[in-house]
């Protein structure tokens, strides 16, 4: 299966309806970015790693899992677009505010592998995590804090782009 693949966002949340796989846990409930039209194509980059039986890299301690990595399903570079190798990664998880990194991933041609795209987004989102540990939520069920999600029970299905140099990781939680 190719890795990024073109479609219109149909709502205003991630969620398992709009995911055209079968994920392995419980899609966080995101709200979508939606800075481009419905009008204009979108790109997502899906993670699948040879011979597991569900999509997705499941996130660790050290991000993402080294042999995960080197077994990625890959079909070349990721195009970052906009003559570019910074991209921001947005995130915004239920009951937090929304949060942004700048980081950069590509060549000059703005171009970056697979693998290490997947390892950038990754860390990010470890950061993410470090960031709202101790900050309160204002979502009223619990199971969606923070404080409550340790990074070894999510995995990055997919990553969408959802701007011009803005990206939003999907995630799912093994509960």
């Amino acid at each position: 299966m190719r890795q990024d693949q073109k479609y219109n966002r149909p709502s205003e949340y991630h969620t398992f309806v709009d995911y055209p796989m079968v994920a392995p846990g419980i899609i966080v409930p995101q709200a979508a970015d939606n800075r481009l039209s419905r009008a204009e194509s979108l790109t997502n980059v899906q993670f699948v790693v040879k011979g597991l039986p569900t999509p997705g890299l499941r996130l660790g301690p050290s991000a993402v899992l080294p042999p995960q990595l080197a077994n990625l399903q890959d079909d070349g570079p990721i195009r970052l677009l906009y003559g570019t190798s910074e991209l921001i990664i947005r995130i915004m998880w239920p009951g937090y505010p929304s949060w942004d990194k700048r980081i950069t991933a590509g060549n000059s041609n703005a171009q970056v592998p697979l693998a290490k795209f997947a390892a950038l987004v990754a860390g990010t989102i470890q950061q993410f995590l470090e960031d709202m540990s101790n900050k309160p939520s204002n979502e009223a069920r619990s199971d969606w804090w923070i404080s409550q999600i340790g990074i070894e029970s999510l995995v990055l299905l997919e990553v969408r782009r959802t701007g011009p140099g803005t990206w939003q990781p999907m995630l799912c939680r093994i509960v």
